[in-house]
This record gives C-alpha cells, structure tokens and sequence, in this order.
C-alpha cells in the first residue's frame, strides 16, 4: 500500500501559493515502519546520494506547526523526504533547462496521520512520481541497496529529456515567469503563453504571428537574398548550383573567394567558407549537397560576422563571435587541449557550445599541418573552426552599443523586408562601428528562429535580455495576457452569481467561459471535462482559444484543497455563509487575497470576513452590500472612499446601485420578490456590482472582446 494517498499537480491559486504547485499527501500511518529507520540515516551518507538537498527544516514554511504536529523523529524523516525530493525536482529541471531552482516548498498537518507536502513544481505530471522515488532512495540508503532508487531516477531522466526544452525556449520560458504570464510547455520547443483568447504561440523563437509567408521566405537563402536585393538592401552575389563543376566554375564567376552553403539549413551545417580552388570548390559542393536541399554559392565578403537580433521593429542585441581556439603548452595534443576546454564550466551547451570532433574540425587542423594526436608549441593558437557560429563551440563578444545607428537600421529594415516581428540578420562588416555604406557591409542571411542563449551569455560584454524583449513585444502589458475573469467564492448562489456575470459578459460582446459545480460552458453550452472537478473546468476553459472571458463558481473549501484552477481573478464575490471563523475559511481569505491582489471584494456588510478584509484591504477594493446605505458602518465606509451596493426604488422600479462618496458608479434594474427568489435576487446584486467594480479597476479589459 502506497503512503502517498492523493497526488496532484498543476494547481493553480492554492491554499500554498498563487503559483502552479504540485501536492503529495502523506499517511504517517502506512509510512510508520519507514519513517523509523529514515530518521537515524546518517546525514552524510543522505548528502552523498542526495546533494542539491535545499536546506533544514527550519526554512520551511509552518515549521513550527509541522514540528508540534509531528514528534522529533518523524518531523526529521520527513525533512530527509522533502529534501530528497527537491533534489529529484532540482535535477530533473535542469535536464529538462528550466534551470529556476525550486525556491517555495513545504510541510502542513492535516490531521493525526497525515501531512501534504508541496513544492513550486516545473515537471507537470513527471512530479506525480517523485515522491516515490524519493522514498525509494531513502529506504536504499536505509538498506545499503540503491538498485530500486537508480533505476526509478533513471526512468525519471529519460522521461524529462524527452521533454527538454532548447536553449531559446527556456528563456522564453522563465522570462514569461519573471513577467507573471501563464505558461504551458507543448513539446521541448513549443510554449503556449496567454489565456484563452489571448493567448500566444512561440516555438523556440519564432512567434505564433509569423506568416508562414514569411518563414518559407527566410528558410530560402536564395529567395530571401532576391527580396532584399529588389529593395536596394545591400546583399552579396549567389548563383545556385546542380553539381561539384559548377562549383568550380563559381569561384571564377564570383570574384576568386566564394562561400558555399546549403539552400536551406541553420547552424552552420555544411557551410564552407573562403573557397578559392577546384579541389576545396569540389569536396565543398559534396559536403552542402549533403543535407539535401540543394546548393548556392556566394560571394566572399570581407570584415567579420556578425549576428543582429531585431524584435518588433528594433535592433535589440548585436554579437560577434569568432571560432573556438585552443592553446598549445608544448606537452598536450590537441584532442586533450579540446577536451580540457570543454570541460569548462560555461561550455555546458546552454551558455557556450562545446567543441565537437568531427570531420570540418580535422580539415580545419589539417589546413594549419595539424592532427588530433599533434602536440602544439606552447603559446600557438590553434583554430578549431572555420567560422565562429555558436552552435559549432564559437566564442561571442557582445557588441551593441559599439554598432553604427545605420547598421541597426539596416537591420531592422531586412525583417521587414522578409515580413519578421523576429529576425536574426547575418551581416558581414569590416568595422561595426561605421555604416554599412561606408564599409561595403552586406547582410548574409535573414533567420526567421533565431538562437537567443548568446546575447544572454556572451562570453565578452554586456548580456542582452532579448527574451524579455519578445515577450515584452507580445504582451507590452503582462495584464494584456489575462482574461477578464471573476471568480464567485463560497457556497451561497455562486453558480447563479456566475451565470449572472456571464451574462454581463455577453451583452458586452464577450465569448464567456463559465466554470460553476454543475458543469463548465461556453456561452452556455456544456463542455466535456475530464473529472467534472470545478478547478479542471476552469483550467480547461482558460486554455481555450475561444473564450474572451470567464466566470467561475466554487466552494472555498474545494479551492483550498484542490486549487482555483486560475492564476489570478479581477473580483470576487464573497458568498461564504456567514457563521464565524474556522482554519479552512482563514485559509481560504489568504487564498483569495494572492488570487485577487489588485481587484474588488464584494462582501456582505458585517460578516466577520468582511471585517478581516477591511482591516487588511484599502477602503477603495471593499464593495459592502447591504440593505441600507445610511447605516452607520456603511455610511463610514462611503465617507472614507469605500463602495457600497444596495436596492433602491426608483420610476422604473427596483435599482441596484453601485456607489461611492454620494455618486453612483453604475445601477440597474433588478427583479423584485414576487418576480424571484430571494436567493436569486442576490445572485443579480452581487454579479452586477463584481462586474462594475472590477470593470472601474481594469478598464480596458471589460471595454470589450480583444
């Protein structure tokens, strides 16, 4: 029998933090015998097996609670469970390059026999299995057997590095996280950013708005090199080539040095500069023929290259890179000389690529009269590359703020030309710091997906935040990549408040996703949910593409246990029953508060977690509803610029107004008692002013559909 007895993950607006977290609950009772021997491990033994370990105890979270909950020895037993799974998280992120470390974890007593661990979790449903594994290897290390714990780890790696993110896609990936955005992984290159109808597409850098158009035009060395040549944009000769005579005749035809490159590629693959005879002309044309989407050759151009990063219309990054040496010491060979520099640190294939040995490397060291097994005189540089792309181990200077305004216009320029809001430009100059025009610079290449980890890390200058920079471009505004939502907390008339609101939502034009206990919707047709659990409703409706706002209804005792399913809410309507006080309604206000940091509470007047808002909460976020206006706390509350909702009868009948310090904000027509129920009489008060308060706080989202 397993001890771990509820396993979740992806929880988003939780009782433990706003972020997506994952859940293990825990029976002390199945896990009695283990927790016994897993207390008297030796520490170093657990530091041996377990070393990204995060720390004691006593960082925790409610430590304090736990250690009271729990006696000292199963309270230490614990602590190595909870960190060995860290470690398993930690090491597993890293495979996976989402290198963020895990930063929010904890403990909480739940009862006699249970606790819940959770942790910021970045693994999705691979989270599910490290608690077992982790058990795994603390009984190993009980046992002196780590058979079971190696081979589950194992599993675990080969699992997450199916699913490792590029280079580029992980800094997208934690630049949207620094912004707050939602973020889901499709594939190790692919992330949806965004809600429902706001959301965007990026694989690796290439953006979900990019024409196919254009794409097809940058992945065309030749076609894109005649777009810029039409426009006057300075662009060198090419001819295409069928075969290795042609290739000869191209070195003659083309100015006495050419380069010679396959149609279509990326990363350097089958490249071959600096081409002046037959023979080279010849091995060259055999070697771009190979990755078989024809040929071209080019004429050499002189100066160096440079890579130029243009993001919606402006020049973010500029960066050289020169090939990858190494330096004799007159004892090693050039295969140790590569190895030892591979080994350092920054070459671990996210900052710097390391060198591999492969057949251009050995034609390079054999036009310097050199091999693999040759030893180099101490303080002789020996050129591992012919050319310095990234991909292929070149080193990166960062060059931006040295680059003539003329060359970050001309790059700006080719993006447009090819129809790119992300454009990497290749561009060859003898000086950088001069214009194009003066240099004779031209531009090499237009790349559609271009490689971001080296403005981030070049090896010289200042690192350049050019994945921010295309999630700025999506979302000038992270607010611009929420729906409108309002979220109905409690169990009074929630999923009729909802319904409500979703109407509201509608009659301004909206496409409306409603969560509520009874189903999820959209526009009021039902929508199949896996488990018909409330929290999945809302997930699966933030991530359709149709909806352009949302509603959710649910119990506040389900939320804490099995999260919201949101990120965030614009308002919510506090529709708690109102008897006093009990830990799993305290933890729900807490809750409520990290959903709603910015938006409206509406309240009923003199509820005790009405009064907890108002001490905690500006005036100016509280919306009071009530029977009477001028009633003492409530007239208070208006003269010191709180809101306040109520019934008033007015020519057209009964009104309920919004208002605030004598004005009113927004009214409507309401039904009467002998139209309604009571409780549905309700339902319209709160939903109407929920949606007008949140309205006044975030006024562009409710002005209308995006």
């Amino acid at each position: 029998m397993s001890p771990f007895t509820d396993l979740s993950h992806n929880l988003h607006g939780n009782m433990f933090a706003g972020l997506p977290v994952a859940v293990c609950e825990v029976s002390l009772a199945v896990l009695n015998t283990d927790l016994a021997r897993i207390q008297n491990v030796d520490y170093s033994r657990f530091e041996a097996a377990f070393p990204n370990h995060p720390g004691s105890l006593t960082a925790w979270p409610d430590h304090q609670a736990v250690r009271a909950h729990l006696d000292a020895g199963n309270a230490q037993a614990i602590q190595f469970l909870v960190a060995a799974i860290m470690t398993l998280e930690s090491e597993l992120r890293r495979v996976i390059y989402s290198v963020k470390p895990v930063d929010l974890y904890g403990v909480v007593g739940t009862g006699a026999h249970d606790v819940v661990i959770w942790w910021d979790s970045q693994l999705g449903d691979l989270a599910l299995e490290l608690p077992q594994a982790a058990l795994a290897g603390l009984r190993g290390l009980v046992s002196g057997d780590m058979a079971a714990y190696d081979k589950a780890r194992a599993r675990l790696f080969r699992r997450a590095s199916r699913r490792r993110l590029t280079g580029s896609t992980a800094l997208l990936r934690m630049a949207a996280e620094r912004r707050g955005l939602p973020v889901e992984m499709i594939s190790g290159q692919h992330l949806v950013l965004g809600e429902g109808a706001r959301q965007q597409h990026l694989y690796s850098s290439l953006s979900g708005t990019t024409s196919f158009s254009s794409t097809k035009l940058s992945l065309d060395k030749r076609h894109s090199n005649r777009q810029l040549a039409r426009l006057a944009l300075p662009v060198p000769r090419q001819m295409g080539l069928a075969s290795p005579d042609e290739a000869v005749a191209a070195v003659a035809e083309l100015g006495g040095q050419i380069v010679l490159k396959p149609l279509r590629g990326n990363q350097g693959r089958g490249v071959t500069v600096g081409i002046t005879d037959a023979e080279t002309a010849r091995s060259a044309y055999e070697r771009a023929d190979s990755e078989g989407s024809g040929v071209i050759a080019e004429e050499m151009v002189a100066g160096t290259d440079y890579r130029m990063i243009v993001v919606g219309g402006r020049c973010v990054g500029v960066i050289h890179s020169t090939p990858p040496e190494v330096t004799g010491n007159g004892q090693d060979d050039v295969a140790t000389l590569i190895a030892r520099l591979n080994a350092l640190p920054e070459r671990d294939d996210i900052r710097l690529s390391p060198v591999l040995i492969d057949g251009p490397l050995e034609q390079e060291l054999a036009a310097q009269g050199l091999s693999l097994a040759a030893v180099p005189a101490e303080g002789r540089s020996v050129r591992l590359r012919s050319h310095g792309h990234v991909a292929t181990g070149g080193v990166t200077f960062d060059v931006t703020d040295e680059t003539h305004p003329d060359n970050l216009r001309l790059a700006k320029q080719c993006a447009e030309a090819i129809g790119l809001a992300v454009a990497g430009i290749d561009f060859v100059t003898p000086d950088i710091t001069r214009s194009w025009r003066e240099t004779g610079g031209k531009v090499l290449e237009v790349n559609a997906r271009p490689g971001l980890g080296m403005h981030h890390w070049p090896s010289h200058g200042t690192p350049r935040d050019v994945s921010g920079s295309i999630i700025d471009h999506l979302y000038p505004s992270p607010d611009a990549a929420f729906l409108p939502t309002l979220l109905f907390a409690g169990d009074r008339f929630t999923d009729a408040g909802a319904q409500v609101a979703a109407r509201l939502f509608g009659e301004s034009g909206f496409v409306t996703g409603a969560a509520l206990k009874k189903g999820a919707f959209i526009d009021g047709r039902p929508v199949d949910v896996q488990g018909h659990r409330n929290s999945r409703g809302a997930a699966q409706l933030r991530r359709d593409p149709v909806v352009q706002a949302l509603v959710v209804a649910a119990s506040l005792r389900r939320m804490v246990g099995k999260g919201a399913g949101l990120l965030r809410t614009d308002g919510v309507a506090m529709l708690l029953e109102e008897d006093q006080a009990d830990p799993i309604a305290s933890r729900g206000i807490e809750l409520l508060l990290a959903l709603n940091p910015t938006g409206p509470f509406v309240t009923p007047a003199g509820a005790w977690f009405t009064d907890e808002l108002l001490t905690r909460l500006p005036l100016q976020r509280v919306v009071l509803v009530c029977q009477n206006p001028e009633e003492p706390a409530v007239a208070a509350h208006l003269a010191a610029g709180g809101l306040a909702t109520s019934v008033m009868w007015g020519v057209k009948g009964a009104m309920a107004v919004l208002q605030q310090r004598g004005h009113i904000l927004a009214e409507t027509l309401v039904p009467t008692r002998s139209q309604r129920r009571e409780r549905s009489i309700e339902a319209e008060i709160y939903a109407f002013a929920l949606f007008h308060a949140a309205a006044a706080a975030r006024p562009s989202a409710y002005s209308g559909p995006v």
